[in-house]
């Protein structure tokens, strides 16, 4: 669903700010007692700032994503939102409901059993007990415990427990949502099933704030996302624009940059330069090519010095920024080393077995064993293809190889069957 700006949110933030005790001294905990925490609007001394000025919406129906690296403040920040902590200054409006999963086992108890466990958590999540005998067996089913249903969660996998919290979740009736990394620990069969649940809470209006490392689930899920930057927001936008910002942070050391499409960020330093790009033989960053022809980038890379163990790189996305493919020259067998002003001609052909839409590429020069360390060129969507399929014998994003055969294998009133092949 699409954000309804003209109804209520359901969660707003304005100018949250939260600051934790780094040195607690006795002279600094009394301070604290007395409220005089932080001085002139700032923090006390030995206090680390951990969310700064934090301002967000989110309305009815709408997922948005929160994106950063460890300690940018997003468990904080849901924390404050869920009531767990409250703010230094700043003012959040949550509804009295918030169904989260914050901490994988958090809340239960491990001597009790995942059925002990399931009626104890619904209860610390409001769900009245008229509901839960309606949703009991719906809740049982969905966690595909089995017989461990009956067993002490101590004993339980951390993908037990995501099934045990999460199927309790998804049943308990909230306006928002709070799913933190939880997602990562389980299967990927139990992760679609979690994707299509929380698609079908997000229909019925309710909101989600989704954390995950996983930019692919965020931008597939989210119709918004926050890249949060040492406890501050440094960009509310798209999940394609939001994830390409995080990305280009991540490579710059943490500096504030929002690439648009086609943006070059020369992270590392300019001494690595694309002096050309063509697409089957012509310079240009545009082309029509039809579902399953080869398309052959030749890359030109200039260096005006000495520079060894490096790898070209490209990814493939679709016109919603999900990433389909990559690889790299590394990955091949193929790294660069570069000598004095010297330049390399990098050719990578590929097969394009795509189903007809818009897509675009990527390409980055960085270390060949790391891609977040000497990155020396990150070209954002810098090529854009249409492929057009006149004939279309699939559905679906890509084109596997599939080869199909009928033949009768037994005719009536005939004594001769083929055997499996």
């Amino acid at each position: 669903m699409t954000t309804q700006p003209h109804k209520q949110p359901v969660l707003a933030l304005h100018g949250v700010r939260k600051t934790f005790a780094t040195q607690p001294s006795v002279r600094g905990q009394l301070a604290r007692l007395l409220g005089f925490s932080a001085g002139r609007g700032g923090p006390a001394a030995g206090d680390k700032v951990v969310l700064d000025g934090v301002s967000l919406q989110v309305h009815p129906g709408e997922a948005v994503g929160i994106i950063g690296r460890n300690g940018s403040g997003k468990s904080t920040l849901l924390k404050l939102i869920a009531g767990v902590l409250v703010p230094d200054a700043g003012v959040v409006h949550a509804p009295e409901r918030v169904c989260a999963i914050l901490e994988l086992g958090a809340g239960f108890d491990p001597h009790a059993t995942g059925r002990e466990n399931l009626r104890m958590q619904a209860a610390l999540w409001g769900m009245d007990e008229q509901t839960l005998r309606v949703n009991w067996q719906r809740i049982v089913d969905f966690a595909e415990l089995g017989p461990a249903i009956d067993e002490p969660v101590r004993a339980y996998s951390s993908g037990m427990l995501l099934r045990l919290a999460f199927a309790i979740a998804i049943h308990t009736p909230a306006p928002l949502l709070i799913i933190d990394e939880a997602l990562a620990v389980g299967d990927l069969a139990f992760q679609a099933k979690c994707l299509a649940a929380l698609r079908e809470r997000l229909s019925q209006g309710d909101a989600l704030l989704f954390v995950s490392h996983d930019l692919n689930s965020v931008k597939s899920l989210c119709q918004r996302a926050i890249v949060l930057q040492r406890g501050r927001v440094l960009i509310d936008a798209d999940p394609k624009t939001a994830a390409d910002a995080y990305v280009a942070s991540l490579l710059q050391g943490g500096g504030a940059v929002a690439p648009g499409d086609g943006g070059v960020s020369p992270a590392h330093s300019a001494a690595v330069q694309m002096k050309q790009l063509c697409l089957n033989g012509q310079p240009v960053r545009e082309c029509v090519l039809v579902s399953g022809q080869t398309l052959r980038l030749d890359v030109d890379l200039q260096s005006q010095q000495a520079v060894h163990g490096l790898t070209l790189g490209l990814m493939v996305h679709t016109a919603m920024g999900l990433d389909l493919f990559g690889t790299h020259t590394a990955m091949r067998g193929q790294p660069l080393n570069f000598q004095p002003g010297q330049t390399l001609r990098v050719s990578m052909e590929v097969d394009l077995l795509l189903g007809a839409g818009e897509y675009t590429l990527t390409l980055a020069v960085h270390d060949a064993h790391d891609f977040t360390q000497r990155v020396f060129l990150w070209a954002f969507h810098c090529v854009r293809i249409t492929v057009v399929e006149p004939a279309a014998s699939a559905v679906g994003a890509v084109r596997l190889p599939c080869r199909v055969h009928v033949r009768a294998i037994h005719t009536p009133n005939s004594e001769s069957t083929l055997p499996c092949p």
